[in-house]
């Protein structure tokens, strides 16, 4: 029987039921738990599978955001495209955030600057990711420099009701890709999309999976060696450099 729902929804739903449930059973409502033995099993949907920008998509989305006056519509889709970061961390960072570190600019996505409310995906989601100089010429720094030095980095994206920019900021970003950009591909998720296509960019531009995923912020199934040691923003910035351009 199809439900119409999506796996995540299926899982989220069951995830919920047995959270109440044992609950439940905790508090001595119910002797067990009918939710404990249930298991959701899906086929992989090749119709379902998500797919990243090409290059022509990803040219539409910039040079419509550079005529943005929503700072966030003008610079989230850049961030993302030229850094691979997910949305809630771009969404969700001060403007502390981004600041020169041994002469490179970066955005430092970490846990001890998000505030009760924020997070961040895992703990291999704590980086300095280095600004792309494309990022410096579109003149993100100035619009940086422009905001109190204390505040969140997108003032105008109101956090939802729990207490995340990144719940409204996906709706608004969302919502103004599909219909002012014109990109309804259901498979390209308009944000999650950024994320694919950074990581086919760095294998054009000859980036060692090792860097893409520290710069992604992805945790590498490599040697164990991968766990020792920091990526240092130098080296970083050098790989990072190697993607050209072309908007």
């Amino acid at each position: 029987m199809r439900s119409g729902l999506s796996p995540t929804t299926i899982k989220n739903h069951l995830t919920v039921l047995r959270t109440l449930y044992n609950f439940a059973r905790d508090n001595k409502r119910i002797p067990d738990s009918p939710a404990a033995d249930v298991k959701y099993r899906t086929k992989p949907d090749p119709r379902r599978k998500r797919r990243g920008y090409t290059e022509d998509d990803a040219k539409r989305i910039l040079r419509a955001a550079r005529k943005e006056n929503e700072a966030h519509l003008r610079w989230v889709p850049w961030i993302e495209a030229f850094t691979g970061a997910r949305l809630d961390e771009i969404c969700g960072a001060n403007v502390s955030d981004i600041y020169e570190f041994g002469g490179v600019w970066c955005l430092d996505i970490r846990f001890d600057n998000r505030g009760e409310d924020g997070s961040l995906k895992n703990e291999g989601s704590e980086r300095k990711t280095p600004l792309h100089p494309a990022l410096i010429a579109e003149g993100l720094l100035a619009y940086v420099h422009s905001l109190p030095e204390h505040g969140p980095l997108f003032p105008g994206i109101t956090p939802d009701r729990f207490g995340s920019r990144a719940g409204n900021g996906t709706k608004t970003i969302g919502r103004w890709i599909r219909e002012r950009v014109g990109i309804t591909d259901p498979r390209k998720a308009p944000n999650h999309s950024w994320r694919h296509y950074f990581k086919s960019v760095c294998r054009d531009s000859d980036i060692d999976e090792e860097y893409h995923d520290a710069l992604t912020g992805h945790k590498g199934e490599g040697s164990e060696g991968r766990e020792y040691g920091e990526y240092y923003v130098r080296v970083l910035y050098r790989e990072i450099r190697k993607i050209k351009p072309s908007v």
